[in-house]
């Protein structure tokens, strides 16, 4: 992967500065990776938050582009990208990938701490699904606490599989929502 951004929690316990937040990453140029790993995306996030990914340019690759790997800390921003090739040699998931299977606690600006993850933003980005992907947004497994509004996505809308509190809109444009399977 690119970029891959991992922190550490203890267990469920991430109320310690153990994991990478406030980082931004943009104007990348991120192509034709997973010639050896197959597991890789161009960013990759686990047990992070709050960091800001703009402006990016990803494709040609086996698996997502954006994989958010759990909920975490939450409060990302995903905006001006354009993700397009991937998921070449899979098939369950899109270009921008998250799920989330377990609740960690985290601490707020104020010093409280909650399990509720702060709201990720997917914006005025270009995502155009193809090969195998379904949905162009995959919010899998659990994930929450997703606004993807803006966007132009190609071949495949937003998928909200369990988790809750994702909205797909308002304002984005979804140019032929269904990959024809024949």
């Amino acid at each position: 992967s690119p970029v891959a951004l991992i922190g550490v929690s203890n267990m469920a316990d991430g109320t310690e500065p153990t994991y990478p937040a406030f980082n931004t990453i943009s104007n990348n140029w991120m192509h034709d990776i997973g010639t050896f790993g197959k597991q890789v995306s161009c960013y990759f996030q686990a047990v992070a938050g709050r960091n800001r990914v703009v402006d990016n340019v990803c494709y040609n690759g086996p698996r997502a582009g954006f994989n958010a790997n759990d909920g975490f800390l939450g409060g990302s921003l995903f905006q001006g990208n354009l993700i397009a090739n991937m998921v070449r040699e899979t098939g369950d998931h899109g270009p921008f990938n998250s799920w989330d299977r377990t609740p960690y606690v985290t601490r707020r600006d104020d010093g409280s701490t909650s399990f509720v993850p702060l709201r990720n933003h997917i914006r005025k980005n270009l995502i155009i699904n193809g090969y195998n992907g379904v949905w162009s947004l995959d919010h899998d497994d659990g994930s929450s606490y997703y606004n993807d509004s803006s966007n132009f996505l190609v071949f495949g809308g937003c998928k909200n599989y369990k988790g809750d509190h994702k909205i797909c809109g308002p304002d984005n444009v979804i140019l032929y929502p269904g990959i024809d399977s024949r």
